[in-house]
């Protein structure tokens, strides 16, 4: 055990890493924004995080914090600049802002252009992953059991209503692009200082399009969902490595047709979990009534 995981330790330590990415997603999505802005954040935690620790002898530990902080702040103004939009128009300009922040980057002189950075601290291991990913679960789940958890969910379900009931629409919603921001943010710089070299082209339209279609496969019941759909879809990734793109791409239109069949509204739905305790062995002992079993999503689904 302790070999494989010696031998394939870079690729957990990515993989868990993407997490955090597609998590992400989940907070924004979670509120009923459409923000394509991640990729962008995730730039900047990078360079943030990287720049510091290069030319001020800075802590890993204390970049890492500052790269999410600079992720927060780059997905609260952002907020400030396109909430007044919605539906695709605000996914454009998200994502266009995003693509903004890649040219900058490449403009700046101290940013090392399109060459990128190298020669900062790499120390990040999974021993700094596994924590944060911790860290970060535990602070989704006591959001999402609050009120400030029921407010957001109140946002995706009908912002008008929310509005009606009193909650701070716009508020809610910086907070969580600042949240997807940190998220965004500690991705980049922790995956800065495992690689140990970045560059603008790091920050592509494919590393959004993985990281979305994972969050939309995870669904937004729970942040469980993408979780799962990360870890899964990552260690698919690796398994098909050697069989070649075609392959590859055959693979996952085939696993994702599977996944929206078996469950549309993502791998977080509470429905599928007790779908999957009726099937597993000794799961019908623990079944409970349905009365106490109301989901978010079937609160959804109910007439108004």
């Amino acid at each position: 055990m302790l070999e494989w995981f010696s031998r394939n330790e870079f690729f957990i330590d990515i993989t868990l890493i993407s997490t955090l990415l597609v998590m992400s997603f989940f907070v924004v999505f979670q509120a009923g924004i459409f923000c394509l802005g991640s990729v962008g954040f995730m730039a900047v935690g990078a360079y943030t995080s990287a720049l510091l620790t290069m030319h001020t002898g800075m802590p890993v530990l204390l970049g890492v914090i500052c790269g999410a902080l600079a992720g927060a702040l780059t997905g609260f103004v952002f907020g400030l600049m396109v909430l007044r939009l919605e539906g695709i128009y605000l996914a454009l300009a998200t994502f266009a802002l995003a693509e903004a922040i890649i040219v900058l980057i490449e403009t700046v002189g101290f940013t090392g252009g399109v060459e990128g950075l190298v020669g900062y601290p790499t120390e990040v291991t999974t021993w700094y992953v596994i924590p944060a990913l911790v860290l970060m679960g535990v602070v989704l789940q006591l959001v999402q059991r609050s009120h400030n958890g029921r407010a957001i969910h109140a946002l995706r379900v009908d912002p008008v209503i929310a509005r009606g009931l009193g909650i701070r629409v716009r508020a809610f919603k910086l907070m969580a692009l600042a949240g997807a921001g940190v998220l965004a943010g500690l991705a980049g710089a922790l995956n800065a200082h495992e690689v140990g070299v970045i560059s603008p082209d790091q920050y592509n339209f494919t590393i959004l399009v993985l990281a979305l279609t994972y969050a939309v496969v995870g669904g937004v019941t729970h942040f469980s969902g993408a979780l799962i759909a990360a870890l899964v879809f990552g260690l698919f990734h690796e398994l098909l490595r050697g069989a070649g793109t075609t392959a590859e791409n055959i693979g996952y239109g085939i696993v994702l047709v599977l996944l929206m069949l078996i469950a549309p509204r993502g791998l977080g739905d509470p429905r599928l979990a007790r779908l999957l305790r009726r099937i597993l062995p000794g799961g019908r002992r623990r079944a409970v009534p349905a009365s106490a079993t109301s989901t978010d999503a079937e609160l959804e689904d109910a007439p108004r």
